[in-house]
């Protein structure tokens, strides 16, 4: 396979807008990232990274949106342990946007190459991570409303560490505000397996105590050597998440930084700190209370011993893991799915799955239809939130997605009041019983035609002891949507 770094001369790369491209660093499911270089109006040479749109989604419109809904969150964010966006905008059909060229390496990185930093630098690095996400979590829009601005993937390949001992949150491209379009579709989880927080693994409603959960896993990481959450495949991990099972930290772990940890880590956001901001307060209490240095010196004499030799790689590697940890298979539901099938015969019945189409079967059916891992589902973008019932627009439905198929139920007969629709994906999986009749043994489902009326809908997942009953009414051509437990 060839080296997805390639000099200019080689690709032909060019321009995009003022700024000329150097080397692709990497290439993801959505966007290609370059390191580029923009000249002044004082006539220096500047280095960025450029994230551009690949040119085989550049007509989407959509994605584009996305691209420029991430640019407009990252562009408001100004904080010193904030990666900096410089710029966007558009490149012919392609969006693009401008980030600072951090020299340094991502956490993962500095973690693989000598096991856990001293205590103190592990400290630091954390409430240097919670006062940039304490910045995000605050941010406010034109009319001084709070964005409700949740990061939703922190994780040990997002925290940026700089040679001058500086610590910098990135990529927002999955960030989710309270004003922004819904960038997950159905029956689709975003975040690293292990680093998500349980309500994430959910897909319940967020606010920065997610995040918060998130820092507790790269603190645990940093002192411990290893994840709080660790099972031979995602679905166990998933489980230990929402149940917030994990190894306690060694006993050469002080006390109190045990406690603040198992704090973080709490399963229901009741039970963690309050907020960002509150976290990194105590562990300014706690570092003043053990003698800790808590400086930027601590982390800058680690990197230049334990880093050393590997400098030419700069931010390359960072946003090459960047790219691989946003394209991995095992964050979609379908993958974590066959990984259930392949390891059922161990684990055996009853893990948590995300992704595989279930085969069913219907009642009225003279032979069974089995639905394949082929087939294409479009992601509806909605909000994750009360399902609510919403008018269907005909025009947008995917030319791939299923049929509707018609069901009987066990209702009493109605008037003919005409046909609607249901739709089910929520994340974990979930049997549907729809009046008293099973439709779909596991979610995600096709779009299922059903009586336009009142209805009387089950969720269940024993695996998780989930169980969840919805009365709702649903109007002639509309159609109701549940996308989260």
């Amino acid at each position: 396979m060839a080296d997805p770094v390639a000099r200019t001369s080689e690709l032909g790369l060019g321009r995009v807008g003022r700024y000329r491209l150097v080397d692709r660093i990497a290439v993801t499911a959505m966007s290609e990232v370059f390191r580029a270089e923009v000249t002044d109006d004082d006539g220096h040479v500047r280095r960025v990274a450029l994230k551009r749109v690949r040119d085989d989604l550049a007509t989407s419109d959509e994605m584009n949106r996305m691209f420029l809904d991430e640019a407009a969150i990252a562009r408001s964010l100004e904080h010193g342990n904030v990666v900096r966006t410089l710029d966007f905008g558009l490149d012919g059909q392609a969006a693009y946007l401008v980030m600072e060229l951090v020299d340094g390496w991502d956490l993962g990185r500095v973690l693989a190459r000598g096991g856990p930093p001293p205590l103190g630098v592990a400290l630091y690095v954390a409430r240097d991570m919670l006062e940039g996400l304490a910045h995000i979590h605050g941010r406010k829009d034109a009319d001084h409303s709070p964005m409700g601005l949740v990061h939703r993937d922190v994780s040990v390949e997002n925290v940026l560490l700089t040679r001058d001992g500086e610590v910098k949150i990135a990529d927002f491209g999955i960030a989710k505000a309270r004003t922004n379009r819904a960038l997950t579709g159905p029956g689709i989880m975003k975040g690293k397996v292990g680093s998500m927080s349980p309500e994430q693994v959910l897909g319940r409603s967020l606010d920065g105590r997610s995040d918060v959960f998130s820092v507790g896993v790269v603190l645990y990481r940093m002192l411990a050597g290893r994840a709080p959450f660790e099972a031979p495949t995602d679905a166990e991990v998933l489980v230990l998440t929402t149940k917030g099972e994990f190894a306690p930290l060694p006993d050469t772990v002080p006390e109190p930084v045990r406690a603040l940890v198992a704090t973080a880590l709490a399963a229901d956001p009741a039970g963690r700190p309050e907020s960002a901001a509150a976290m990194a307060h105590r562990i300014e209490e706690i570092g003043a209370d053990l003698g800790a240095r808590l400086t930027a010196g601590g982390l800058r004499k680690l990197l230049e011993e334990r880093m050393q030799g590997a400098g030419a790689v700069k931010l390359d590697a960072v946003l090459r893991r960047a790219a691989r940890g946003r394209a991995e298979p095992s964050e979609t539901l379908p993958s974590v799915r066959r990984r259930r099938w392949m390891t059922w015969g161990i684990v055996g019945g009853g893990i948590v799955a995300i992704g595989l189409f279930a085969s069913a079967l219907w009642p009225e059916a003279a032979t069974p239809r089995t639905r394949t891992r082929t087939e294409t589902r479009t992601e509806t973008r909605t909000e994750t939130g009360t399902a609510t019932p919403v008018k269907e627009q005909p025009a947008t439905e995917p030319a791939s997605a299923e049929p509707a198929i018609a069901i009987k139920t066990k209702a009493q007969p109605r008037p003919a009041l005409g046909n609607a629709i249901l739709q089910v994906n929520v994340v974990p999986w979930a049997k549907v019983t729809l009046d008293g009749t099973v439709v779909d043994d596991e979610t995600p489902m096709p779009p299922l035609r059903i009586a336009a009326g009142r209805h009387v809908l089950v969720l269940e997942n024993p695996t998780l002891n989930l169980r969840k009953q919805i009365p709702f009414h649903v109007a002639p051509g509309g159609t109701y949507r549940v996308s989260q437990w």
